[in-house]
């Protein structure tokens, strides 16, 4: 369970996409839970800030980088990188 709201800068350049975005909210999961623990200690406030590019291959095909850095009040730093390709239908 993964609850954010975040804002963000676009900027495109020839072929490519540059964002960076930073946001906030909260986060959970069942995986966070151990014996004895209460399901409200398996939530958590989270931050988070990012950067990424999208390099547009074709008109509607893409290549994605994203770097994020996830900041917890009970985890600290969590880095998460993404790569992928993704399909543009607009």
């Amino acid at each position: 369970i993964n609850m954010m709201v975040s804002f963000g800068f676009y900027k495109q350049w020839k072929s490519f996409d540059f964002w960076c975005a930073f946001g906030a909210g909260l986060a959970g999961s069942e995986s966070l839970k151990e014996n004895g623990v209460s399901n409200h200690q398996s939530v958590l406030f989270t931050g988070k800030v990012g950067v990424g590019v999208d390099w547009h291959v074709t008109r509607m095909i893409a290549i994605d980088y994203a770097f994020d850095m996830l900041i917890t009040d009970a985890l600290g730093f969590i880095p998460c990188t993404m790569f992928g390709v993704s399909i543009d239908l607009n």
